[in-house]
């Protein structure tokens, strides 16, 4: 099969020069190469007409339109097979023959493409813009419509079928996208597509070309192409994701003052479909508290909203369908009540491709519970108490004074301690108002609770909610924690 190079180009003289010494050293050289010059007004014509001698078509038309010069790039040509070169890239020796090669194996491909290595001269602040680092690879994706449908990761330099580019009329006359809107209509036409993992060409960043300029329009131009293709039969299983959620409540050892429990949730996606984003609320009945979480994707962020957990989830590539391995999400919780007629409700928000809000609600029952007392201990002689065996080694713990009923406020916060290494806390109660009846403190881990109590205390009451929130600890000194404890996550 024969390969003609387009080689589209307005202003880029400064570049054309390295582009077309790219296309000359192909380790399979092209039977074809045109230059079509788009109403350049540098040096542009001059610099291909000192290749005329290697074989270099040069054909200058006034469009001032990028796809009206690809169309007039494919007319004026030949070649079974078409390479489509910005003029201010630049290709790897194997560009010509690596896409050819997978485009003649497969009379059914209508177009391949590859990875391309990040170039150029823009600032660093311009490259903190875009996410990229220069000299670095981006790495494309497999041709699954379940990908495609939410975004283009497919660039113009690519390698196209005659037969298939003409069959769908060529680029179309739009602002931005328009390669997008291309691989669209070639796949709805019933070709197929490959991508090959490997770095062909260096995709130059500067300040005039189409990345840079045009990032504001995508949004609203992607949303054009998707309603006019997407509305298509052969998008319909790729457009609207089926999700439920799998959960389980495993209790712990009952604690003073609480018992903790580990909740597993496993938003799955079913289908051929997927969302880009997933939100994920859990919502939190009174009596139970949220200490921590782990999840198993880095590119999740869990944020808390007094007794909702927020979990923003960014979903994996999927791997040839879109139901890619699930994530599991574990929270610590802790419960004070044994039982609790209100559920966790745990609520899946997303957007489809048209920006349309999807919402489903799963509610998990509470299991009953057993809940120890929170421990009580006299308090001695002196101004510091000693509490051992109830906290971890280092464990921070929140103190208040607990105020009988009728005083101005319910309790007094007091300074916070810390376990030793030993996990002994010593806590100081010099510092507690006057006619106080107990001191309260809790551990800023699991949450339990020991109450210093004066001889004169009937009963305790403690404020509905900790005042200290947890969260402090992190990771891995919750999981020493749970160690300690003789609490295990289930494998």
């Amino acid at each position: 099969m024969t390969v003609s190079v387009v080689i589209t180009c307005h202003n880029y003289g400064r570049y054309l020069r390295e582009c077309l010494e790219s296309v000359l050293a192909q380790e399979r050289p092209p039977d074809e190469i045109l230059v079509v010059d788009d109403a350049s007004t540098d040096n542009s014509p001059a610099i291909a007409a000192a290749y005329a001698a290697f074989g270099v078509r040069y054909e200058r038309v006034e469009y001032q339109n990028a796809c009206h010069s690809y169309n007039h790039g494919i007319a004026a040509t030949s070649g079974d097979l078409i390479a489509f070169v910005d003029a201010d890239n630049a290709l790897k020796p194997r560009f010509l023959s690596a896409l050819a090669t997978v485009l003649e194996a497969d009379a059914a491909l209508g177009f391949a493409y590859s990875d391309r290595y990040w170039a150029g001269e823009v600032s660093a602040a311009a490259w903190a813009d875009l996410g990229v680092v220069p000299g670095t690879i981006f790495r494309s994706f497999p041709p699954e419509p379940a990908m495609l449908v939410h975004a283009n990761f497919i660039d113009t330099m690519s390698m196209v079928r005659r037969s298939a580019v003409e069959a769908v009329g060529g680029f179309k006359d739009i602002p931005i996208l328009w390669d997008y809107q291309l691989w669209l209509a070639i796949l709805e036409a019933g070709w197929g597509a490959h991508y090959l993992a490997e770095p062909l060409y260096d995709y130059r960043v500067h300040g005039s070309n189409m990345i840079v300029a045009t990032r504001p329009q995508h949004r609203g131009c992607a949303l054009f192409i998707r309603r006019e293709h997407f509305t298509k039969p052969y998008w319909a299983p790729y457009l609207r994701p089926e999700l439920t959620v799998q959960a389980e409540i495993l209790p712990g050892q009952p604690l003073p003052g609480g018992t903790p429990c580990q909740l597993f949730l496993t938003p799955e996606v079913t289908g051929q479909a997927f969302p880009a984003r997933l939100r994920m609320s859990v919502t939190l009945p009174g009596g139970i508290d949220y200490l921590d979480s782990e999840v198993d994707l880095t590119s999740t962020k869990v944020t808390e909203r007094g007794n909702e957990i927020i979990v923003d989830i960014t979903y994996p590539v999927p791997d040839r369908n879109a139901a890619a391995a699930p994530m599991t999400m574990q929270l610590a919780l802790v419960s004070r009540v044994a039982s609790s007629s209100d559920p966790i409700a745990v609520t899946l928000t997303w957007q489809d491709i048209f920006e349309n809000e999807q919402t489903i609600t799963t509610v998990i029952a509470l299991p009953v519970l057993a809940i120890n007392p929170p421990l009580r201990q006299t308090l001695e002689p002196g101004g510091i108490q000693t509490i051992r065996g109830q906290f971890a080694p280092l464990e921070r713990a929140t103190v208040w004074a607990a105020m009988p009923e009728g005083a101005s406020r319910a309790a007094v916060t007091l300074p916070w301690v810390e376990a030793d290494r030993e996990g002994v806390v010593r806590v100081d109660c010099r510092s507690a108002p006057r006619g106080f009846t107990a001191i309260v403190v809790q551990g800023e881990a699991l949450r339990n609770l020991v109450l210093l109590v004066t001889n004169q205390a009937d009963a305790v009451t403690l404020p509905q909610r900790p005042l200290a929130r947890g969260g402090r600890m992190g990771r891995q000194a919750l999981a020493r924690l749970r160690q300690w404890r003789g609490i295990q996550p289930p494998p």
